[in-house]
């Protein structure tokens, strides 16, 4: 699996977010995307670390703070003060 469990497990424990997509090349491939919802799960990886489970609006907003502050969407050593 792409890519493997350690390196998930591995950015799960150091508060990455995560984007979920299917990796399609062909139209047939689009069904793939379950296989990384049940990744995540697997891996305790809840929805609210998933940004594509976000409405456009709070993408907006998350990328407005950001760059108030400097960071990245979801950037949470910069909404700490911190970095």
């Amino acid at each position: 699996m792409d890519p493997p469990d350690r390196l998930l497990r591995l950015a799960a424990d150091m508060g990455c977010l995560f984007a979920i997509d299917s990796d399609a090349h062909a139209p047939g491939q689009l069904a793939w995307l379950a296989n990384g919802t049940a990744r995540a799960v697997e891996l305790g990886i809840s929805p609210d670390r998933v940004i594509n489970t976000r409405s456009a609006d709070e993408m907006r907003r998350e990328g407005r703070e950001g760059r108030d502050r400097g960071g990245a969407v979801g950037d949470s050593a910069n909404s700490h003060g911190e970095g």
